[in-house]
């Protein structure tokens, strides 16, 4: 008999994981704090396989058994609040699983790493760009890995904006609300730089806050993660044409179950310039390149 496991967090994380438990365990169905995702609150159904699983609320670990809950968010201070949630319920240390916590992130930024190093080999030459920071934990590493070309970090610094939940909210394309990634501040953000004189921290609403970027700077990297579709257009609208030939803009979220926004901008922009684009390889994030023929 198969051993029995939930995974808390049913976003594409999550989804990724049960791709590969599914073999090996019974998968029960998806954990997550937040409401706006439970099935019984009209989140629906999360279908991998040709097979619906329900989102439950943590309150059904106190009626089901199972060996196994596995977390499903790569963020740090997501995981301490999941694991005290978890523990104030009871689970003991030896049933949550972390073995594929942190996969799609270190995919992520081998990815980032081996890219510099090309840049490198090549003599590419341009400044680095990440649209949405939140905590700074991939900026750090772009900083790191890109350490001696400036870095703009462009954020509200405070979460989501009113403008970009309401415009989500009338196309249906997530329940994003004013707040969601708000733990953050520039201040926190500014701590985690390695090479914080080569940063350059814009604050405030994008693309607004566009005209803090010269004229004359061009790009070869620029990471967009924002999650939501009119901040990622307009980002991808801003940064494309100031790219240098064969310069990479990372999206994440392309593959979100909820973010849907990140998937129709993209789709979108590379429909109306003739682009394509790529998955990496971490279940969330496409690349587009660009190229002498699409400049």
């Amino acid at each position: 008999m198969k051993k029995k496991a939930f995974i808390y967090g049913c976003a594409q994380l999550g989804i990724q994981i049960a791709w590969h438990i599914s073999e090996d365990y019974d998968f029960l169905g998806f954990i997550d704090t937040d409401p706006r995702k439970h099935t019984a609150n009209g989140g629906g159904y999360i279908n991998i396989d040709g097979k619906n699983y329900t989102v439950y609320h943590p309150d059904i670990l106190k009626n089901m058994q199972f060996d196994k809950i596995f977390i499903g968010s790569e963020v740090d201070i997501y995981i301490k609040q999941i694991k005290n949630i978890l523990f104030n319920y009871g689970i003991k240390e030896n049933s949550i699983d972390m073995s594929l916590t942190f996969i799609p992130y270190y995919a992520r930024l081998n990815f980032i790493k081996l890219l510099s190093l090309e840049f490198e080999n090549k003599k590419i030459k341009g400044s680095v760009a990440e649209l949405g920071v939140f905590r700074g934990e991939t900026a750090k590493e772009i900083n790191k890995f890109f350490k001696n070309d400036v870095f703009y970090l462009l954020d509200t610094f405070e979460g989501f904006d009113i403008r970009d939940c309401k415009n989500e909210k009338e196309q249906g394309l997530s329940k994003a609300n004013i707040g969601d990634f708000s733990n953050t501040s520039l201040d926190y953000v500014k701590s985690k730089m390695l090479y914080v004189d080569n940063c350059r921290f814009v604050k405030g609403y994008f693309p607004e806050t566009s005209n803090q970027i010269p004229n004359k700077e061009v790009f070869k990297f620029v990471n967009i993660d924002v999650d939501l579709y009119q901040p990622i257009l307009a980002g991808l609208e801003f940064f494309y044409p100031r790219m240098v030939d064969e310069g990479v803009i990372l999206i994440h979220d392309y593959f979100h179950p909820y973010y849907t926004g990140s998937k129709k901008a993209v789709d979108e922009f590379c429909l109306k310039y003739n682009l394509e684009f790529f998955p990496i390889g971490d279940a969330f994030s496409v690349t587009l390149i660009k190229n002498k023929k699409s400049a």
